[in-house]
């Protein structure tokens, strides 16, 4: 299982990069505390993937909050 740092994903940046990665199988993905809660961030990587993926494609929030977690 590969585990990725992403410092700042609260930003447009931050959210995208995570959203490509939750695309990849057997990802874990750490973040350091964001100026947003949690539930903000999760739906920054909802909105990020709908604009990388077809809907099809969008990782639910609940796959969200299991393959992001703070550090």
């Amino acid at each position: 299982m590969a585990h990725t740092l992403i410092y700042g994903i609260d930003t447009l940046l931050g959210s995208w990069c995570a959203a490509r990665l939750l695309h990849v199988p057997n990802i874990r993905i750490s973040y350091l505390p964001a100026s947003c809660p949690p539930e903000q961030i999760a739906d920054l990587i909802v909105s990020a993937s709908l604009q990388i993926e077809d809907k099809a494609a969008v990782p639910s929030v609940s796959e969200i909050r299991s393959g992001c977690s703070p550090a």
